[in-house]
């Protein structure tokens, strides 16, 4: 019995060996009389239990000490597996995008394309730049060919106006020969008067009448050529009245447009102004909502701590009946990923916001760029307009200028009728100086009318040039008035964009509504754990629909977006264009009015010269004719009274010569053939003068075919300006084709190899209109040279001529440097025969022969006149001919000047088309670059991925094999602490058998037993003790394993 309730001695004894402690208890003196005593076992029984209750508390409180160790380890290697898992599922996320877009095989057929698109462009980059070579080559041809060609019409214009210089120049010094004849010719004819002055007088009456009638139609001429010049005057007077008119009409409209422009400015700022404070209030509620949205983000996140502590402590037990153990993970998972979800649309709809802030920012600042464009537009029409008031006034001037002119042709008018008076009052005596100071005042108001005339011309042409300004200025008003409509337009485009931004706003606060009652949704699910499958139900839902009506805004805000930075950057390039095109207008402009007012003063002062030393030489040439004329007055009248000396001599000496006279006769009459001789000689030389002449005309009709011919060959000159202009317009549409080529390029890449084949066969058939082009200004070329050869050969003729009429010239010299000796001789003669010349009769037949002389030579002296007059207007129409040849010059400077800008602009236009090429396989190679360091990004990133997921699948099998064993130990220990409490209860029972000592154990008393009520009370509440701190420990032992069976399946 006690062997089946306490167990052998030998398991005592077992047990005794096992635990030393036991000996003192054997050592006992009284041990030998009670070994076989009940309570010797008991106590032997209950000292062992004791031991073994001892050492399971120890191995019981290492164990729990080394779980406890355990379980803060695994609870901290689980809070980091949770974060690893965390960062895992967002980093799987970004992967399985990645992979999308990385690795799915039409990301390589596009990779694939994107490098034969690169290809096929270095190859295109290639042929074009090529092609650019080749033209620029040709360009280089041309422009050499171009200068060649103008050297050559410069070297012929010049050598033309130097042939016409020495035209002139044989001219007048033809004319100063003829002058000279004529004064020498006047000086025999007044030797000859003064010496027969006395028998003259006779017949002045009868001459005296003619002269005064010749006078009187001369008279009457100049009246009439007076009176037309008055005219002309008067007409021009009109002219310019109505020019200044017009003009003073367009300043107004001029000026009414710039107040209009000032206006429609100040509505533009006052817009922007608005615009601006709209858009400050913007930023102030994007700031108000993203403060909001913050807000949320921390209520999102304490909610989410909430839930989570509410789940892991208090509310397990519910959760776990209300939820299967395999759904609680996927809820917790699915909650947080769908606040998430909306935390991260929250976040992509700000950043939208933020980047149609800034768009909308950039929009305004480009409309302040506008403006001051505009601005600056304002400035140059002030500019303008006060250039115009600069024109009223030299027009003014010049109006001055005409009616000084007037009042001095009235003047001269006076001065004609008192020569008139004079000449019909005046004495016969007085009349030739009066003719000659006539003729000097006649040639000095011919001169002036010719200046004044080419004055009002070029004030006339000046007047056009401005009033083709001005129409040009108000193209260019109308020009800002139509970017002024453009500025209107773009504004209510940006209202539009504005008001869409406010439906967004309005969209925003729907979604913030949306949120709020979100939010009322979380504090009921915190409320109430109960309903939350439905709940989370209806927020999925709601959630879902909410997503997808906010990506279908976005895509709908996108697109429009889209559209409206099209629209932008459209009406920028435009207004790109629009500036480009009004600097160049306005350089334009600066640089005509510099050109013509340069050319204006230089003009004016070069006639001012002109006049001053024609004023100068003609007064010079008056003067010296005054004192020749008054020293040859005192010659004759001294050679007069000399002659009636000698005749009083001669006269006594009548007798002595009458035998000479008959040898003088025949040497008169010898004289006399001699004389006619050379008369006839001179007719005939005057006839051949005359037929060179005839052939001078011919040859200047001539020249003036070939300017005419000239002039039609700039015609093809302008055909071919227009064809230049023609081919920069086509090669500015094919740039612009270009460009859309390849914007449409970068946004879509699989239509490429069409567009770049398509593009390929366009510049196919411009590089052959262009070379047809070129084969066409090369046979303009050749038909220039072909023409200018022409000019040539037709110079080369003229020279000739000249040179001949320069042959003439001389021997007409030679011919009257004889007839000047053969006057002197006759003179001479003359002086012999007046001295030995005794009878009157012979005196009066050398009067009447003096007389007939006289009247030959008044014919000859208006022969010469006529001439003279003849040659003037042959002067001035070459004059007028080579103001013309001037002026055509002109056109082709211009000509070429536009031809080097059109040719500077292609220029430009093939260096910003290299810039672009440049760039844009600068552009694919920085793709490319960065396609290659995104994909091996990503391949490290997968492989890291990879080592990760394998670590984390080891620590998760080392994880799963420590639960396993610390559940075998929790077994182990369960089932130990099951066995201590079978024997703690059997032990109580026994205890309870010998609680109740029977009587006779009591009375005999035995000094030696120890007091065993006492041991077993203690033993008793040592048990207990030891059994409070078993269960306790157990208690927390089964709590730990549930608490890291439920982390586990968590995990």
């Amino acid at each position: 019995m006690w062997a089946s309730f306490f167990g052998s001695d030998e398991a005592s004894d077992a047990l005794a060996d096992e635990n030393p402690a036991q000996d003192v208890v054997r050592k006992e003196p009284y041990v030998e009389e009670l070994e076989d005593s009940p309570i010797s076992m008991l106590l032997k029984r209950m000292n062992q239990l004791l031991v073994q209750v001892g050492e399971l508390e120890f191995e019981k409180k290492s164990i729990a000490e080394k779980a406890a160790k355990d379980i803060s380890s695994a609870k901290d290697e689980i809070v980091r597996l949770r974060n690893e898992i965390d960062d895992l599922n967002a980093q799987n996320e970004e992967l399985v995008y990645q992979c999308e877009a990385t690795s799915d095989p039409v990301l390589l057929e596009q990779m694939q394309d994107l490098t034969d698109m690169r290809d096929a462009l270095l190859s295109i980059r290639n042929q074009l730049e090529n092609e650019l070579e080749q033209k620029e080559e040709e360009i280089m041809t041309m422009k050499e060919a171009h200068n060649h060609a103008e050297s050559m019409r410069m070297e012929g214009s010049g050598m033309f106006f130097e042939d016409i210089r020495s035209m002139v120049a044989s001219e007048e010094a033809i004319l100063n020969d003829l002058c000279g004849h004529l004064q020498l010719d006047c000086r025999w004819t007044t030797s000859l008067i003064s010496s027969m002055i006395r028998e003259v007088v006779n017949t002045k009456s009868s001459i005296s009448s003619e002269k005064d009638s010749v006078y009187l139609e001369k008279l009457h001429e100049w009246e009439v050529e007076c009176e037309r010049y008055k005219s002309v005057i008067s007409e021009l007077e009109q002219n310019i009245a109505t020019q200044s008119e017009q003009a003073d009409a367009e300043v107004v409209t001029i000026r009414v447009r710039n107040a209009d422009l000032e206006r429609e400015i100040d509505a533009v700022r006052q817009a922007h102004a608005a615009f601006e404070d709209q858009l400050k209030s913007q930023e102030k509620q994007l700031i108000c909502e993203r403060a909001i949205n913050e807000g949320l983000n921390q209520q999102l996140s304490s909610f989410s701590g909430n839930v989570a502590a509410i789940l892991g402590n208090s509310h397990s037990e519910e959760v776990e009946s209300f939820l299967p153990e395999t759904s609680k993970s996927d809820w917790l998972e699915n909650a947080m990923d769908t606040l998430k979800e909306q935390l991260i649309t929250k976040e992509e709809e700000l950043c939208s916001q933020l980047a149609i802030s800034a768009e909308s920012m950039t929009e305004n600042v480009e409309l302040q760029q506008q403006v001051e464009m505009l601005q600056s537009a304002l400035l140059e029409e002030q500019q303008s307009s006060k250039k115009s008031i600069e024109l009223e006034k030299r027009v003014i001037e010049l109006l001055e200028v005409i009616v000084s002119f007037t009042a001095n042709v009235g003047a001269e008018q006076d001065d004609w009728e008192g020569i008139k008076n004079a000449v019909l009052h005046f004495p016969s005596d007085g009349i030739r100086l009066h003719i000659d100071r006539w003729l000097a005042n006649h040639r000095s108001l011919q001169s002036e009318t010719r200046r004044l005339t080419d004055i009002v011309d070029s004030q006339a042409q000046q007047m056009q040039k401005d009033h083709e300004r001005i129409t040009q200025l108000q193209i260019d008003s109308t020009g800002k008035y139509e970017l002024a409509q453009l500025l209107e337009d773009s504004m209510t485009k940006v209202k539009s964009l504005q008001e869409s931004e406010n439906e967004r706003s309005n969209e925003m606060v729907e979604i913030e509504k949306a949120l709020a009652a979100s939010q009322a949704r979380n504090e009921k699910v915190e409320q109430s754990l109960s309903t939350l499958e439905t709940e989370l139900d209806t927020l999925r839902k709601s959630s879902a629909n909410q997503i997808q009506e906010l990506s279908d805004a976005n895509l709908e805000s996108a697109t429009a977006l889209k559209t409206r930075a099209e629209e932008i950057k459209t009406l920028e390039s435009f207004i790109a264009e629009l500036n480009c095109q009004l600097e160049q207008m306005s350089c334009r402009i600066e640089t005509e009015k510099s050109a013509a007012l340069e050319v204006s003063q230089k003009g004016m002062e070069e006639e001012l010269e002109a006049v001053k030393r024609c004023l100068e030489t003609e007064k010079s040439r008056n003067s010296v004719f005054a004192a020749e004329f008054d020293s040859e007055k005192k010659i004759l009248l001294q050679r007069v009274s000399s002659l009636e000396v000698t005749l009083n001599e001669k006269e006594n000496l009548h007798s002595k010569s009458l035998e000479q006279l008959g040898a003088l006769q025949d040497t008169i009459m010898k004289m006399e053939g001699d004389m006619i001789e050379s008369k006839i000689a001179l007719d005939l030389e005057r006839k051949v003068s005359l037929e060179q002449i005839h052939q001078l005309e011919a040859e200047v009709a001539r020249k003036e075919h070939a300017l005419q011919s000239l002039q039609a060959s700039t015609n093809p000159n302008e055909s071919l300006d227009v064809t230049k202009s023609e081919q920069y317009n086509s090669l500015v549409a094919s740039y612009r084709q270009l460009e859309t080529e390849l914007q449409q390029s970068k946004n879509s890449f699989e239509g490429e190899k069409e567009k770049n084949l398509v593009l390929a066969n366009a510049l196919e058939g411009e590089r052959t209109s262009n070379s047809e082009r070129i084969s066409f200004l090369e046979a303009a070329l050749s038909d220039k040279d072909s023409q200018l050869q022409k000019l040539r050969v037709s110079l080369e003729r003229m020279v000739e001529v000249e040179q001949s009429v320069a042959d003439t010239q001389q021997r007409n010299t030679q011919y009257e440097t004889e007839v000047i000796k053969l006057t002197d001789e006759l003179n001479h003669f003359r002086g012999e025969n007046s001295r030995l010349i005794s009878e009157k009769g012979a005196y009066l037949e050398r009067i009447r022969l003096a007389e007939e002389e006289i009247g030959k030579d008044q014919a000859l002296q208006t022969t010469l006149k006529h001439q003279v007059e003849a040659l003037q207007s042959e002067c001035s129409a070459m004059l007028v001919k080579m103001e013309s040849a001037r002026l055509q010059i002109d056109s082709l400077m211009q000509q070429n000047h536009a031809l080097e800008i059109s040719k500077a602009q292609i220029e430009e236009v093939n260096k910003k088309n290299q810039s672009e090429l440049h760039q844009n396989g600068r552009e694919m190679q920085d793709c490319r670059q960065q396609a290659r360091a995104e994909i091996q990004r990503l391949t490290n990133h997968n492989t890291r991925l990879e080592e990760e997921i394998v670590r984390f699948a080891t620590s998760r099998r080392e994880l799963d094999v420590h639960i396993n064993n610390m559940q075998q130990k929790y077994n182990h220990l369960k089932a130990e602490r099951d066995v201590l409490a079978a024997r703690s209860s059997a032990l109580e029972e026994q205890l309870g058998l010998y609680t109740r000592v029977p009587y006779e154990s009591t009375t005999v008393p035995n000094p030696f037993t120890p007091d065993l009520w006492d041991l077993l009370s203690r033993g008793m509440e040592q048990l207990k003790a030891d059994l409070e701190i078993a269960s306790k420990h157990a208690a927390s032992i089964d709590d730990s394993n549930v608490i890291v069976s439920e982390e586990s399946v968590n995990a």
